[in-house]
């Protein structure tokens, strides 16, 4: 394990590809505008007409953000990582050592080949699964609030019946916002958000339909309509942000004040969507309200990023692959414990318990036969 793998390539490129393709699709819906066409055909980056363009565009970009790394501060990542599991070994048997390295160690020189490279494959997984889930949503939740702030001025919304298209592409991001909850109340063992995230992700959702609301209707005359709608949109979308980077809120607050352990305890998969809902709603809202002055691709095509960032969402396979993989690992650290202290300085191991306690037996033997032997004579 020395030196990039192709783990770490898949890393930068695929994060990267999924970034550029998504900003090529963003700057085609918007150039599809009917009435101001602020991006003509010359602007636009044309990534997937020059493949070669887009590769160097993927590889940078996966670049950056494979240092940022967005993702490793989530406390799914830190459930059950084996390291910890490996520290907390160590405490039990009075080690002082540095769990990561040691446990880097042990896969390079103890775990057999193929649990390795699954180990690492699932690992790279996890990390190229969030980032394509994040981008996907916040591009689609913000796509129509980066159009309207295109609009050099608010065109005239004159509000007819909608095409039957634009009906089935909202229809189908409402079923796919509702369906996980749906399946929760039939599911055998219902799991629901708790009250604080429910209340939290129901707020979100209503301040952004009341800010995009206002756009029509002006009942808030002394806030400008624009303004009103992309600031709450932008400060829903950063609160949404850091939820999903890092977790409950309150769990870091602890880890900062207190120390100790990162936090490992995520929100369970229901509350995540149930956030990703609410963000998702910017999108929808802001489609149903500028359906007058867009074209019906738009509409199609943005409802379509929604519907295709909400379902990765809900099943987020990578994380269950990520948290088996995680299992496998730790019971594997129990199975080779006394192999990977081993791999210890010599003055950091820690005493053979079996040999002092044949030491203390045959020190009891010692003395019997002493006894023994003097009794004799």
């Amino acid at each position: 394990m020395s030196g990039l793998s192709r783990y770490d390539f898949f890393r930068m490129l695929l994060p990267g590809a999924a970034v550029v393709v998504l900003l090529d699709v963003v700057a085609r819906i918007i150039a599809l505008h009917p009435v101001a066409p602020f991006i003509v055909a010359q602007s636009l980056p044309g990534f997937l007409e020059n493949p070669l363009r887009g590769l160097a565009a993927a590889f940078g970009i996966g670049l950056v953000l494979y240092f940022l790394d967005p993702g490793y501060g989530a406390p799914q990542f830190y459930k059950d990582i084996p390291s910890t599991h490996l520290k907390k070994l160590l405490e039990s048997r009075g080690v002082e050592a540095h769990a990561l390295s040691l446990y880097f160690r042990a896969m390079d020189e103890l775990m057999a080949s193929p649990f390795r490279e699954r180990s690492l494959l699932y690992g790279a997984l996890y990390r190229i699964g969030f980032q394509v889930v994040l981008y996907t949503l916040l591009v689609a939740s913000l796509l129509p609030t980066t159009i309207l702030l295109l609009f050099r001025r608010l065109p005239p919304l004159t509000y007819g019946r909608p095409a039957p298209i634009l009906w089935l592409s909202w229809g189908a991001v409402l079923v796919t916002v509702l369906c996980p909850f749906i399946r929760q109340r039939i599911a055998a063992e219902p799991k629901f958000p708790r009250k604080g995230v429910s209340l939290t992700a129901s707020s979100m959702a209503a301040l952004i339909i009341v800010a995009w609301v206002n756009l029509p209707l002006s009942f808030v005359p002394t806030v400008p309509p624009i303004w009103l709608a992309t600031t709450v949109t932008f400060l829903a979308v950063a609160v949404w942000l850091i939820l999903r980077l890092v977790g409950p809120l309150s769990m870091w607050l602890n880890y900062v004040r207190l120390g100790g352990a990162k936090p490992d305890t995520p929100h369970p998969p229901i509350e995540i969507f149930a956030y990703d809902s609410s963000v998702a709603v910017a999108g929808l809202v802001g489609l149903v309200v500028l359906w007058p002055v867009l074209a019906p691709a738009q509409v199609v095509a943005t409802s379509a990023l929604l519907c295709v960032g909400l379902t990765l969402s809900y099943f987020r396979k990578y994380e269950r692959q990520l948290s088996g993989i995680y299992h496998n690992q730790n019971e594997w650290l129990d199975a080779k414990l006394d192999s990977v202290l081993q791999l210890l300085p010599s003055e950091k191991k820690p005493p053979e318990p079996d040999s002092a306690h044949q030491t203390q037996r045959q020190t009891w033997l010692t003395c019997f036969r002493r006894r023994h032997n003097s009794g004799r004579s």
